[in-house]
């Protein structure tokens, strides 16, 4: 991450005001500080990380407890499998499919909630995004998808803030996206700020979130039962008609839907094999998502 690139990406998260200044360290020329003259935030870049300092929530510790104890070796196995055959990635991932509707490949893109990373991960492995950056307020996370892009030597730039305050100017990048996030807010009024604020940062924006069915509901009674408790916090389903409302509400024009089926990604890459989605699995759909871009 260089000053000179990300100086014209990014704008004070407190104030708005987007001319900010850069001073650089003299341990490094890694290492600087953004301020801002109007109200006088900082935010430090260290390597590869932008640290805006963010408030938590009551779902901070969930994550920052997952991300630090969750093996991480089936996800790598998976992805290993899926690179040497992209037919299984097209099939697990709506993502890569959804993208084949427009131009790639993109110029960049942000991840919002970024988790493990593996979906950015994914974009730039196969070509489709040129520059990948990755948001979460847990540090647990960033450095767990750190750990991963440097696994499968590709690089990334991380930022550790809030969705609602992320540090970027409007449509600093190509493509926003997001998986299993939305449905963390609690209300529709939330949910409608979490789609807006995709397309305020991109042109394009795909979220991807669980939907009820009986397949999520089965998962999550298992997987409940299997850690004695629900280890992701707050979670409500969202239908893809709700996916719909909220890009119209914003303006955005809906490019295309998809869904993700019932299915174990690391059980089917053990076999190098895995069935493309089609009208036969939107009965066994336990996640839908969305591609729209911006009218603004």
């Amino acid at each position: 991450m260089k000053a000179t690139e990300i100086i014209h990406r990014v704008r004070c998260p407190d104030c708005g005001n987007e001319r900010l200044e850069v001073h650089v360290s003299t341990a490094g020329r890694d290492e600087f500080r953004i301020a801002c003259a109007n109200c006088g935030l900082s935010m430090s870049v260290s390597g590869n990380i932008l640290d805006s300092d963010p408030a938590g929530d009551s779902q901070l510790p969930v994550w920052e407890a997952h991300y630090r104890s969750e093996d991480q070796e089936p996800l790598l196995r998976a992805l290993e499998a899926g690179f040497s055959d992209r037919r299984i990635l097209e099939a697990h991932y709506p993502l890569v499919r959804l993208l084949g509707k427009i131009p790639c490949p993109l110029r960049s893109s942000i991840e919002l909630g970024c988790g493990s990373g593996a979906f950015s991960l994914v974009l730039k492995k196969l070509g489709l995004v040129e520059e990948v950056t990755l948001l979460d307020y847990s540090i647990a996370s960033l450095t767990t998808a750190q750990e991963l892009f440097k696994h499968f030597d590709m690089e990334c730039d991380l930022v550790h803030s809030t969705i609602g305050e992320a540090p970027f100017r409007a449509k600093a990048f190509e493509l926003a996206l997001s998986a299993g996030v939305i449905e963390h807010y609690r209300s529709r009024a939330a949910r409608y700020s979490c789609m807006s604020k995709h397309l305020e940062l991109a042109s394009y924006a795909f979220l991807q979130a669980p939907v009820s069915s009986p397949f999520y509901w089965l998962s999550r009674t298992v997987y409940t039962a299997m850690n004695r408790g629900w280890p992701f916090g707050f979670e409500r389903p969202v239908g893809i008609f709700e996916m719909h409302r909220l890009a119209r509400r914003t303006g955005a024009r809906v490019i295309g839907h998809d869904h993700q089926y019932f299915t174990s990604f690391p059980l089917f890459t053990r076999l190098h094999w895995l069935p493309m989605p089609g009208w036969y699995t939107i009965p066994f759909a336990n996640e839908v998502a969305i591609l729209a871009r911006s009218q603004r």
